[in-house]
């Protein structure tokens, strides 16, 4: 297959210049490729981990798993999950091509995102009714399988892809029927077994991390797009065909390229895009980044499988002091002042997440078990001018009738992620804007 030709083209360019390191010494500061190296490798390592976690769990490769229920504070596999929708996840292997039957959902809100190893959404299919066809088959390389009537042919940039559909559910008496929408996603043939993966080493250990992202990058070949980056990693043992720490370097330039990738690492916690008016909106290119690696990997770390603007648009808090993180010691509330709450054809829903030391996002568990409010949390209420007001507070409201309101939170650090899945126009032409969040006196009811 060329896919495999273009791999030995990339590793044999790779190879000579890290023999070329080798034959002559490096004498600048490799802190900066340090850096570079991890931002880079991080997607391909997120993505193979929380796949090896998968199977490690027995999920077999070419078949969906569909969760019955909604996330909740004890769902830690991916960092930051919606708690609207119920999620199917399958990971393929296209060796050989694999066909998907799309599910019928009529009015329901359905996505398929299809993802490289490299955290690019490839593809995002609707069902049936939205994606006017009744089947997808995918598969890697140049050769396309012969055409078929009602199927469309999707060709995959690498043969590792991970496949995450999301079913809308409003809870309650509507979770036997988003249920059985699901049930109406299948992959087409039998499952494909795989040999028990590699543990993912944690990421406090950044040599086994860049190898394990080596692993991933050889088995998938990088686009041709990333060989400028390629080449220059290559000196420090980064990329496809690649083994770090590479023999060419010493002991004190290991130690520079490892002190450099840590701090990538840290900060890729804080994000890059400047708040407006109290949050951070998606870039343009989330879900499908192209070269624009820094953002990729710190979506990859706080966001991984994070859908393209055009499905879902995302905003985060930008926080009390800019650094996305809420004191849940005070009391804050935002307000829709015209009372016009984010258009959205599929839903929009606004969740809070405890503020974890690493970056990472995951729901802070309540007695409630409310993790957000949005289109499934009923109607809210609003005030005499029609206004609407969340309040976020540890303590639940002095009057019962902002109660459905009320998002817990704890009583320390938290974060914010609102989110509109197919988004209305105004919204992402930035004419919609959300209120800030903000600190206010506390009026509080049950103290328990």
């Amino acid at each position: 297959m060329t896919v495999r030709r273009r791999t030995v083209m990339i590793g044999g360019a790779a190879s000579l210049a890290a023999a070329s390191v080798a034959a002559k010494p490096m004498t600048q500061d490799l802190d900066p490729l340090g850096y570079d190296a991890l931002v880079y490798a991080l997607p391909s390592y997120e993505m193979s981990a929380t796949r090896a976690r998968a199977l490690a769990a027995g999920l077999a490769q070419n078949v969906f798993l569909h969760s019955r229920r909604l996330s909740t504070a004890k769902s830690r596999a991916v960092t930051a999950p919606n708690t609207d929708t119920l999620y199917s996840t399958a990971w393929l292997d296209l060796a050989e091509p694999v066909e998907i039957a799309l599910p019928r959902v009529g009015s329901r809100y359905f996505s398929l995102a299809l993802m490289d190893i490299y955290s690019n959404n490839f593809a995002v299919l609707g069902g049936v009714e939205r994606a006017g066809v009744e089947r997808v088959r995918l598969y890697c390389g140049d050769h396309a399988p012969a055409p078929q009537a009602g199927v469309r042919l999707i060709r995959s940039p690498t043969p590792t892809v991970w496949a995450l559909g999301r079913t809308y559910t409003g809870g309650g008496g509507d979770m036997a029927a988003a249920q059985a929408a699901q049930d109406t996603l299948r992959i087409i043939g039998p499952s494909k077994p795989a040999p028990a993966p590699a543990a993912p080493p944690p990421r406090s250990e950044i040599a086994a991390l860049l190898q394990y992202a080596n692993l991933a990058m050889t088995a998938n070949p990088p686009p041709d797009r990333d060989a400028p980056m390629l080449k220059r990693l290559a000196a420090v043992g980064v990329g496809p065909e690649q083994v770090f720490p590479p023999p060419g370097l010493s002991a004190d330039q290991v130690g520079q390229v490892v002190a450099g990738a840590r701090r990538a690492l840290k900060d890729l916690r804080h994000d890059e895009v400047k708040p407006y008016k109290g949050w951070l909106y998606a870039k343009p290119d989330t879900g499908d980044f192209g070269v624009d690696y820094k953002y990729r990997a710190r979506i990859a770390l706080t966001g991984l499988a994070a859908l393209t603007v055009a499905e879902a648009f995302y905003l985060i808090g930008a926080g009390d002091r800019g650094d996305q993180v809420y004191d849940g010691r005070a009391d804050h509330s935002l307000v829709f002042a015209d009372g016009r709450l984010p258009p959205a054809e599929g839903f929009w829903s606004l969740t809070l997440y405890e503020a974890t030391p690493d970056g990472q996002r995951f729901l802070f568990d309540n007695p409630m078990d409310r993790y957000s409010i949005g289109s499934n949390t009923g109607p809210l209420a609003r005030a005499a001018d029609g206004a609407v007001k969340i309040l976020l507070s540890a303590h639940r409201p002095a009057d019962p009738a902002l109660t459905n309101n009320w998002l817990p939170a704890p009583a320390g650090p938290y974060r914010l992620e609102l989110r509109a899945f197919r988004p209305g126009a105004d919204l992402v032409s930035g004419r919609y804007r959300v209120p800030p969040v903000l600190p206010h006196a506390p009026q509080h009811g049950d103290r328990s």
